[in-house]
């Protein structure tokens, strides 16, 4: 109880008003508190212990690891290195190596250490390295770093996490607690794009369900592409100064979540910061990017019939920022309620392979014309199939995701192939189609590309 109170108290500090800035099509303003909410209430997807497998033992503190070697007890490593080629120029685009390291560590019954880290080295080809014009720039992230206790019916984990909400992937619509890195597009892998953000949280599991309840403190937004990237297509001479955040700029919420026999259901409600953001002018080539707080109300729902799985995911999000164009050409944010949905079903053709569609749609409450990139309905269509060969050491994926309303297409095929526990070869190839000028796609409609990554694990 006095978690929960502590929790609901910080939400409550963390709604600011901000609402000086927007331009609002003659509707009420973000809300800007939850007073009338009882209370943040959430649930619990994984095992106590968070994903992955505990490997502390009580027989020491390191393990062997080949002949000779003494390996740390709950270290695990991947080194990569990747090399992509633009498939219409012919160009260098990734000439990359990283390092990623993961550690967890039950240390007691109830104290429990992870922490997920990448280094990387862009060499002077890679598009970043390019974009400083630099031999070699490195890089190193940290995406989870966070001490847990736990009891019989609870759970806290405190520093730098990752959440995970709702039940389908094609787009974000109940995923909108932990931002992402865009900055190379689709090319990074769903679950390695999320950024991992400093927080309070805790599980609790009173018996009517399972809730999880969160407050984040200098919440962090999506990555996106920097200046003189490959993948920049903002306008060079712009001025942007981009809102941060302080540690009093609080996000907070809760997911109850209930197992229901074959059959889940989640209720969800958060006060967040918005992970993109927007543009807005501040007198000619000076713009500041404001990520303007939202709330956000969600359920997800999901039901398993033999090798099917049925999955929905619907949010509510009102006050959220939009992109818009002034009359005189000024980018500014305009503040609109918005629904979006999904729905999705998966098959698993008993190992042999697998299936999963979904289909999604966003609709704008009091649409208007001046919306950047904007449809009032927009709606997505997404597949993915997989099929393993040779014994499961060969897998392949195809991936196809369609925008409706304006022509956008985005097919990814990928192989991978293992050699051995430790070696690892993948092959990428991603090709997009689009027909429509006013499509945000329209200007990556020549960055087709292929490329090749090498893991060594240990």
């Amino acid at each position: 109880m006095v978690i929960c109170v502590v929790l609901a108290g910080c939400a409550h500090n963390a709604i600011a008003g901000d609402a000086d800035w927007w331009e609002t099509p003659g509707q009420a303003a973000v809300v800007d508190s939850f007073d009338d909410y009882d209370g943040f209430e959430g649930g619990l997807e994984d095992e106590v212990f968070d994903e992955g497998e505990v490997t502390a033992s009580e027989g020491g503190d390191h393990q062997l690891k080949g002949p000779d070697l003494v390996w740390p007890e709950g270290l695990d490593g991947v080194y990569s290195h990747q090399l992509a080629f633009g498939t219409k120029d012919s160009d260098i685009i990734t000439n990359r190596s990283s390092l990623r390291c993961e550690f967890e560590r039950l240390w007691s019954e109830t104290i429990f250490t992870r922490f997920d880290g990448k280094a990387f080295v862009y060499y002077g080809s890679d598009h970043m390295a390019e974009a400083e014009n630099k031999r070699a720039r490195f890089e190193e992230k940290v995406r989870e770093l966070y001490v847990q206790t736990s009891g019989d019916r609870f759970m806290v984990k405190v520093g730098r996490q990752v959440v995970v909400w709702g039940e389908t992937e094609a787009e974000v619509v109940n995923d909108v607690v932990s931002p992402r890195d865009q900055t190379e597009l689709v090319f990074i892998d769903l679950e390695d794009s999320r950024v991992g953000q400093n927080m309070v949280s805790a599980e609790l599991y009173p018996g009517f369900g399972d809730m999880l309840l969160f407050v984040s403190f200098n919440p962090v937004f999506n990555e996106t592409p920097e200046q003189r990237t490959r993948y920049f297509r903002g306008i060079e001479d712009l001025s942007v100064t981009e809102e941060t955040s302080d540690f009093f700029d609080n996000e907070a919420g809760g997911r109850w979540k209930k197992v229901f026999g074959k059959s889940d259901l989640a209720l969800m409600a958060a006060t967040l910061l918005q992970n993109d953001g927007v543009l807005v002018s501040e007198g000619g080539s000076d713009y500041r990017k404001v990520h303007g707080r939202y709330a956000f109300y969600g359920i997800g729902a999901s039901h398993t019939i033999d090798g099917f799985l049925f999955k929905a995911d619907v949010a509510f999000k009102n006050g959220y920022a939009l992109q818009a164009v002034t009359g005189d050409g000024r980018l500014t944010g305009r503040r609109h309620d918005v629904l979006d949905a999904a729905l999705g079903m998966e098959f698993d053709a008993n190992g042999r392979y697998s299936l999963n569609t979904e289909l999604t749609n966003r609709h704008i409450f009091g649409f208007e014309s001046n919306l950047y990139h904007q449809q009032k309905d927009s709606t997505g269509f997404y597949l993915q199939y997989d099929k393993n060969f040779l014994s499961d050491t060969l897998a392949f994926q195809y991936s196809y995701h369609r925008q409706l309303q304006v022509y956008n297409e985005i097919h990814k095929a990928r192989l991978d192939h293992s050699f051995s526990d430790h070696i690892e070869l993948t092959l990428d190839y991603v090709h997009f189609e689009s027909r429509g000028e006013e499509s945000f796609l329209w200007e990556y409609r020549d960055e087709d590309r292929v490329s090749a990554e090498f893991r060594y694990f240990f």
